[in-house]
């Protein structure tokens, strides 16, 4: 499973005169059935329109010198770029939301089309918030476990704890991109209740762990909002390398709403005067020195 879920690394972002804005055109005419009005065909599927620019293209991408679409640009900013606008511009028709996030799911699943394309639907499942075909996505039995694993993320970030189970588990992933994306999801979340997103997060509270790792988990735990995390980061502030401090007392910062700086004997004092909630147990995750450095443990 590890091995699979690790290809999710390889899966793995004029207003005023001139142009009318999006919200400013008419409404598009839906085709009959589940098609997609041509001109919405380019922001999914790209077109071979050429251009120097982006803003010579409906999908405000332009890619090597043809508009871009979601799921043929393989850029993570120039999707969620697509994705927004595409958003953006199916709430103007009514039921076109609908015939989009419909077709986008029917890619995801489709197990003859390729695996980087059926990701990139789910980046635009996800800016559609539709959750319940994400859910669809996550359990489908001809689904890949790294677009499965996407669709967790996805899931995760939207707040649904379905996506929780596999996000857990890719914190462990032996990419560190991967296991710090779903460190950064957990704390996107905003699910403290029922699972155990804290201790996913807590976990990686190690100094030894690499620094991209215990970064998205400090910054996880700041967005999460969950105040059982105030004294394990108290703790971990007197063993923080100096590159984290700062990260670390942000986080503190943001769950207690202390205006403290970075002295460790200020925060015990806070916290001795304002007893945070105690923290669930939780195992710290340890230090693999074989993958990391290719030395045996002691």
């Amino acid at each position: 499973m590890r091995a699979a879920l690790m290809g999710l690394a390889v899966i793995a972002l004029a207003a005023c005169g001139g142009e009318p804005t999006d919200a400013e055109l008419p409404p598009l005419e839906l085709p009959e059935g589940n098609l997609l009005p041509e001109a919405i065909e380019g922001y999914v599927f790209g077109s071979n329109q050429g251009c120097r620019a982006d803003a010579e293209c409906e999908s405000g991408i332009c890619y090597y010198g043809v508009c871009g679409g979601l799921i043929t640009v393989d850029t993570r900013w120039m999707q969620r770029v697509i994705a927004d606008r595409l958003v953006a511009v199916a709430e103007r028709t009514t039921g076109l939301r609908d015939r989009v996030v419909w077709n986008l799911a029917r890619i995801s699943v489709r197990p003859r089309t390729d695996i980087a394309y059926r990701a990139r639907c789910v980046v635009g499942l996800e800016r559609f918030g539709a959750a319940a075909e994400l859910r669809t996505v996550l359990e489908h039995d001809e689904v890949s476990e790294p677009v499965q694993g996407a669709a967790a993320l996805a899931l995760t970030r939207l707040g649904d704890a379905a996506g929780v189970p596999m996000t857990l588990a890719l914190t462990e992933a032996e990419s560190v991109p991967v296991a710090a994306e779903a460190l950064r999801a957990l704390g996107a979340s905003g699910v403290t209740e029922g699972v155990d997103v804290l201790v996913g997060l807590l976990r990686t509270l190690s100094p030894d762990l690499d620094s991209d790792l215990v970064r998205a988990a400090v910054d996880g735990l700041g967005e999460l909002g969950d105040p059982r995390a105030i004294e394990p980061l108290v703790g971990f502030l007197s063993q923080a390398p100096d590159y984290l401090r700062i990260r670390v007392t942000r986080a503190l910062r943001r769950l207690t709403g202390a205006a403290v700086g970075e002295d460790l004997a200020a925060w015990q004092a806070w916290a001795s005067e304002h007893p945070p909630p105690a923290a669930p147990k939780y195992t710290p995750r340890e230090y693999d020195t074989t993958r990391d450095i290719g030395l045996p443990a002691p």
